[in-house]
C-alpha cells in the first residue's frame, strides 16, 4: 500500500481550512504538494469538494483521453510552442494562446475545440511596431486541463528547458502545431524551399530524431544563447513539409499554402522519397546524428 502524504490530524486540519473557505489550489501550496493530493486527503477527512461554477463554458478534458485525436495533438503542439500555461496570484494556472494579424483565426478555432465561451481579445500590439500590429488571444484558467496538457510537456516556464512527453514525438499533427507556432518554411530566391523550428535544446532534438527518421538528412543544430533551432533545406524540406501538411485538418493558413507550394515543387522533381504521411514512417529512415 503506498504511503499517506499526512497524518489524520494534518488531514483534519486541511478540511477545516477547505471548509472555511481556501481552495485547493491554495491548500496544495501550503502544504508543498498538489491539488490531487488535497483533494485525496479531503475525501479521507469526509470532506465533499465543491462545485466549480464557471461565469464560461470549458470543456476541460480536451485533451485528456488518449491517444489525442488529431486537433488535440494539433493544439497541445502549438501551446507547447507558443502558447503558455502560467500560474495566477491565486495559484491557479492559466492557458493561454495569442496569434497576430490573420493567424488570430486560428485562436477561434482553438476556443472553439476546448469548447470556451470566454472572450476572444482583439489589441493592437504596439511595441515594436509603429503603426501598431493586431492580435487575438484567449485565455482561460483549468487545473485540470493543465495537468493533462503537462503529460505532453506544455508546463509553465518552459521556454529553455521544454520537452516533448506522452508519445508526441512520433505525431506529425503534433509537430505541425509546432512549427505553425514556433517553426518557419519557405522558398530561398534560388528557389530551393526550407524548414525550421526553434526551441528548447531538448525539443529541438526531438525534431531532429522526428525528421531523420522520414529523410536522410543530417543537420547540425544551431545555438543562439538559451535558444536552440534546426534547419532542413532543399528537397527534404518539401519531403518533411508534406509528411506534416499534406490531408491536415487543422493548420495554420498561410504555413499550409506554402507547404502546398512545396509538395507542387516535389511532383515537378518526380520525386522518389515516398511516406504516406501516417505516423509509421517515423524509424524507417533512422540516420547518424552531428551536433
Amino acid at each position: 500500500m503506498p504511503s499517506r502524504r499526512f497524518t489524520d490530524e494534518q488531514e483534519s486540519e486541511i478540511g477545516e481550512r477547505y471548509l472555511s473557505g481556501e481552495s485547493m489550489v491554495t491548500l496544495a501550496s501550503a502544504y508543498a504538494t498538489n491539488h490531487r493530493t488535497i483533494g485525496g486527503a479531503l475525501r479521507r477527512a469526509g470532506v465533499a469538494s465543491r462545485k466549480v461554477h464557471r461565469k464560461h463554458d470549458l470543456n476541460e478534458d480536451a485533451f485528456a483521453n488518449a491517444p489525442l485525436s488529431e486537433e488535440a495533438s494539433y493544439f497541445a503542439g502549438l501551446l507547447f510552442a507558443d502558447g503558455s500555461v502560467h500560474k495566477k496570484t491565486s495559484g491557479q494556472p492559466e492557458i493561454s494562446l495569442a496569434l497576430s494579424g490573420a493567424d488570430g483565426v486560428l485562436v477561434k478555432r482553438f476556443r472553439d475545440f476546448v469548447g470556451s465561451t470566454h472572450t476572444l481579445l482583439v489589441r493592437n500590439q504596439s511595441r515594436g511596431y509603429p503603426n501598431g500590429k493586431p492580435f487575438t488571444k484567449v485565455s482561460f484558467v483549468s487545473q485540470k486541463m493543465a495537468d493533462d496538457l503537462a503529460r505532453y510537456g506544455v508546463t509553465p516556464r518552459k521556454s529553455k528547458t521544454a520537452k516533448v512527453l506522452g508519445g508526441m514525438r512520433v505525431s506529425r499533427h503534433w509537430w505541425r502545431g509546432c512549427i505553425d507556432g514556433d517553426g518557419w518554411l519557405g522558398f530561398k530566391g534560388t528557389g530551393m524551399p526550407y524548414l525550421g523550428f526553434t526551441g528548447s535544446k531538448a525539443s529541438v532534438r526531438q525534431f531532429r530524431d522526428y525528421f531523420e527518421a522520414i529523410i536522410p538528412n543530417r543537420v547540425k543544430l544551431q545555438r543562439n544563447g538559451s535558444i536552440w533551432a534546426v534547419v532542413v533545406a532543399g528537397k527534404g524540406a518539401a519531403v518533411l513539409a508534406r509528411q506534416l501538411y499534406a490531408d491536415s485538418k487543422v493548420a495554420l493558413l498561410r504555413k499550409n499554402r506554402i507547404a502546398i507550394r512545396m509538395m507542387h515543387y516535389l511532383a515537378l522533381r518526380h520525386d522518389d522519397w515516398k511516406t504516406d504521411g501516417s505516423e509509421g514512417d517515423f524509424g524507417r529512415r533512422k540516420q547518424g546524428k552531428t551536433e
